[in-house]
């Protein structure tokens, strides 16, 4: 019928292009998906078009292509019956553009092939404003019910909703976070340490980048120690959590050392001990990147499990809106209006401690001759775009053509050190994570020791290392230490932490990727464009 949505088209040749092209324009339209990530979709399903249409053996046998939106995330289908689609050309040294293209966005497309019948997935990155939106809404609602709470009679019921069902929830929800973000952590270590590995075996430019990210994320963490110390005054006076009056490690240096290799290789996984779990990692890393030729073999499953908890970290995230909804119930309840003014005082804080990171970027790029100004201007539209994205590896591809349009940067160096350092890149991570928490525990008014310090920061980098990139990083983070420091009942900041910071610890990853990636230009032309 004219000027409905179809559900659904089958196509049969290479012809029925235009056809398939207005059919998945239309959907990416109608679910407003940003400009950026639409334009990479297509290029994406234009190269799966042509490859599954060439491969396909009978002319006859129809090929449908649909949409489907599942737990917020959108993709487009490709389902046809006929012997199983294997990607590539049968011409092993010959590399067409269409699968030098899938080869570059193969973490998007997802294959699987069932009793003769297959289904091919691009999966589209949905704006990261559009996602927050429920968050917003739960916010209000939150407002709303507190407001109904107060209601004088009422008290005995706010009492009981607080006690018998706000704070078992809480915890439910911080439980099962760290039961799936250890495991999260711990394959993300893994396979983002060993994606460089494989590139850094070939590239002498990659073994560099390394170094330095190592090393500025190093500073990040300790500029991070310093900025907290300094405006961690601006919160006037903690909330009334029982959480602050136990948030220390309570641990001397040498049962810290004792700790850190357990017994028992699950045991860091059952305790969810971060500093073993740490270990345990490094050790596979090594063992791993040296076992000769079961690499591939092993390396697959490394990424098969990623895939595997990072899908169940993607669904307990789902409901993420109503953990904020029970968070700011409960942080009202607790403080009243009160509760207001603690959280605008901890955005500050944070906000105010950004001017460390903006003097370290901007002697970084005084240092390599780039003009501080012309960059500064040129980095908005990327950075509200890398904000629509929300992830630093996903908004890559744009980063590169962004950076090799307006700051004239070489385009194939780009394609090798953006995505790199999209993995590795722990700037926004490690400053946002430390800033947060140690501002948490010096707003108690309690004195912090240095070893506390130490083993936050230490803890931090490590972690971050394993997070740069996944959905509710800053909440695992922010959770993992609280973990640590016997602070569980700080379950609501660090939710609002993931709400309000999480997006800011991104596109400091952003700005630290391009920083970086801008001190090893050649010519140091950014400044003249």
């Amino acid at each position: 019928m004219p000027g409905s949505k179809m559900k659904s088209i089958e196509i049969k040749n290479i012809s029925d292009f235009e056809k398939a092209q207005k059919f998945v324009l239309e959907i990416l339209n109608r679910k407003r998906i940003a400009k950026s990530v639409a334009s990479e979709t297509m290029l994406v399903f234009e190269a799966l078009f042509h490859e599954i249409l060439s491969q396909k053996k009978d002319a006859e046998t129809p090929v449908t292509i649909r949409s489907r939106e599942r737990l917020g995330n959108v993709s487009i289908l490709f389902t046809f019956e006929g012997g199983m689609y294997v990607p590539g050309s049968e011409e092993a040294d010959i590399e067409s553009a269409e699968e030098k293209i899938l080869r570059a966005y193969s973490d998007k497309i997802d294959y699987s092939y069932q009793l003769g019948f297959n289904t091919i997935r691009i999966t589209i990155q949905n704006s990261h404003a559009k996602a927050m939106l429920p968050c917003g809404v739960a916010v209000l609602l939150g407002i709303l019910v507190v407001f109904f709470l107060r209601i004088p009679g009422n008290e005995n019921m706010k009492e009981s909703i607080l006690s018998n069902f706000v704070l078992p929830m809480e915890i439910l929800f911080g439980n099962a976070m760290l039961m799936v973000g250890a495991p999260v952590t711990f394959f993300s270590l893994l396979k983002n340490l060993t994606n460089v590995y494989i590139v850094s075996e070939r590239s002498s430019y990659v073994r560099m980048l390394r170094r330095t990210i190592i090393l500025t994320s190093v500073i990040s963490v300790l500029l991070a120690v310093a900025a907290s110390r300094l405006t961690a005054g601006i919160v006037s006076q903690p909330m009334s959590f029982t959480g602050y009056t136990t948030m220390r490690v309570n641990m001397t240096l040498p049962d810290f050392i004792a700790s850190i290799v357990p017994s028992d290789i699950f045991a860091p996984f059952q305790m969810i001990s971060p500093f073993p779990l740490i270990i345990v990692a490094a050790v596979v890393v090594v063992a791993l990147c040296s076992v000769g030729k079961y690499f591939d073999k092993l390396k697959t499953a490394v990424d098969a499990c990623y895939a595997l908890f990072s899908r169940m970290l993607g669904i307990i995230m789902t409901v993420l809106p109503f953990f904020v909804f029970l968070a700011f119930l409960h942080m009202l309840l607790t403080d009243g209006p009160f509760a207001f003014l603690y959280m605008a005082e901890l955005t500050l804080a944070v906000v105010v401690s950004l001017a460390f990171m903006a003097a370290f970027y901007w002697i970084r790029l005084k240092k390599s001759g780039i003009g501080v100004l012309q960059f500064a201007k040129k980095m908005g539209p990327l950075l509200a775009e890398s904000y629509k994205i929300g992830s630093s590896l996903d908004a890559a591809p744009f980063t590169i053509r962004y950076c090799s349009r307006e700051f004239n940067m070489e385009r194939k160096k780009l394609e090798l050190s953006i995505p790199v350092l999209a993995q590795i890149n722990l700037d926004g991570n490690c400053f946002i994570i430390t800033c947060v928490t140690l501002i948490l525990m010096l707003a108690s008014k309690k004195t912090a020791g240095w070893v506390d310090i130490a083993l936050i920061a230490l803890l931090v980098f490590f972690l971050s290392l394993g997070a740069p990139n996944q959905p509710g990083s800053c909440l695992i983070g922010v959770l993992i230490i609280l973990s640590y420091m016997n602070a569980l009942e700080l379950i609501p900041l660090a939710i609002f932490s993931e709400l309000v910071f999480g997006s800011l610890q991104n596109l400091i990853n952003v700005v630290g990727d391009i920083v970086t990636a801008a001190e090893f230009e050649p010519d140091k032309k950014i400044h003249a464009t």
